[in-house]
């Protein structure tokens, strides 16, 4: 039962970092419209500003996983040593929860990136 909570909890962690993620890189992709219109304007394609927004997506994964994981290993062996029945994590039995961070947050960071990808650069630049 304990375990089961745990993974809802996890489950519901994973969401809302899907969430925050999606909704960063959005706000994000709206702050920088213009910058990304006048990339097209130069020359960049869709490809390349998908690229650009995806990589900002993936760079705040990778900052949390350097911040997360080690954090997590030392807070499992904190509680190891002080409750009985939990036992320390294998660094091995981690990445298989890095692979699906760094999925969700591509997942997460997709609508942004096309939605950025999409823009119109002479529409946008003729409102401006």
């Amino acid at each position: 039962m304990f375990s089961s909570i745990l993974s809802g909890f996890g489950f519901l962690a994973l969401l809302l970092s899907a969430l925050g993620t999606h909704g960063v890189l959005a706000y994000s992709v709206t702050q920088r419209l213009v910058e990304i219109g006048i990339r097209m304007a130069f020359g960049a394609d869709r490809r390349r500003i998908v690229g650009l927004v995806l990589r900002r997506g993936i760079t705040l994964a990778a900052v949390g996983l350097v911040l997360g994981v080690p954090g997590a290993l030392a807070v499992t062996r904190l509680i190891s040593g002080t409750l009985q029945g939990i036992v320390e994590v294998r660094p091995g039995a981690i990445l298989p929860v890095v692979i699906v961070l760094v999925l969700v947050t591509l997942l997460a960071s997709l609508l942004p990136a096309l939605r950025a990808g999409r823009v119109d650069p002479a529409a946008l630049l003729r409102d401006e």
